[in-house]
């Protein structure tokens, strides 16, 4: 693994492990340039985002990974559910890459997720988006 791991953030993508590596190489590829996930889940307030230049590693498996990449924060927003940008649709490089589509994956995500952690999907909730490029593969 490389050397430029001390006192970076490891980004967990995806619900479920078997999904990893599969997001690992839609970034890797280019296809996937932001991640996307539930404000409410993360105990953090507004201030305490992701800012730009803020830099993490992407693993392709968590319990036995084989491959990272280096991760750096280009921009970080938030938006309503209801109220998904194109950009963040797109850049989620996941689906059809629509607005709609994002929206019915990563809604029907949250609705079985959220509940099992103590939350609950809401059209009204807020969602982060952090944008990225790959700096090192």
């Amino acid at each position: 693994m490389a050397s430029y791991r001390q006192n970076i953030q490891i980004w967990k993508f995806g619900g479920h492990p078997a999904e990893y590596s599969d997001l690992y190489d839609l970034t890797v590829s280019g296809q996937k340039t932001a991640s996307s996930y539930w404000f409410a889940e993360d105990e953090y307030d507004m201030d305490s985002l992701d800012q730009a230049g803020d830099r993490s590693i992407m693993l392709d498996n968590l319990d036995q990974p084989t491959r990272e990449v280096l991760l750096v924060t280009d921009k970080v927003i938030v938006e309503k559910f209801s109220d998904i940008s194109v950009e963040t649709a797109y850049a989620n490089g996941e689906g059809n890459r629509t607005v709609a589509d994002w929206q019915r994956i990563f809604g029907d995500f949250w609705k079985k997720y959220l509940p099992t952690v103590g939350l609950e999907f809401s059209e009204d909730g807020l969602v982060v988006t952090e944008f990225f490029h790959v700096e090192e593969e």
